[in-house]
């Protein structure tokens, strides 16, 4: 956070790499979560200490490495240019939890699914419903901040690792 001038209550960074990270500066208050979220401390300059709240969605990256393992696209740039051939993703939903649901939902014990898959379903179906199911799950860390700590957002920095640019 201090790193990407993420200095005032309120400023916001999101990484997304192996997982999904969202860090919010709450000031000098902690945050104590009714969800999940969990607080930090994000560094002391003399006497005075900053804290953070932060939220997670473990499987991002690791959604995409596991598909190209099952050889559904040759490298993650391809996975863009895959969803955006379609509209939608034909019904098809995937459920990213190979490490179980981290906030708001909070189930350890979730299982990574694909649902909706019918006989019509192809490579770019699937791979879109895992793209917008990452992105469903920013979007739950989102609202989940936004809702649960009282500092309002003032400044978003992006930090993405190559397998979560374009689509996302």
């Amino acid at each position: 956070m201090f790193g990407e001038c993420c200095f005032n209550p309120g400023d916001l960074k999101v990484t997304m790499g192996t997982g999904s990270f969202w860090d919010i500066n709450t000031g000098s208050k902690v945050h104590v979560s009714r969800t999940g979220l969990y607080p930090l401390v994000g560094w002391k300059i003399g006497k005075d200490l900053t804290y953070l709240a932060e939220g997670n969605a473990s499987d991002t990256g690791n959604a995409i490495k596991w598909a190209q393992d099952l050889d559904l696209f040759t490298n993650a740039e391809e996975t863009s240019r895959m969803a955006y051939s379609l509209v939608n993703s034909g019904g098809v939903c995937f459920v990213p939890s190979f490490s179980g649901l981290q906030i708001p939902v909070n189930d350890p014990c979730a299982c990574t699914s694909f649902m909706g898959i019918t006989s019509s379903t192809t490579k770019n179906h699937l791979v879109r419903a895992m793209l917008e199911s990452i992105s469903f799950r920013n979007k739950q860390l989102y609202e989940t901040i936004a809702r649960e700590v009282n500092v309002p957002t003032t400044y978003v920095r992006y930090v993405l690792c190559d397998v979560v640019q374009g689509f996302l």
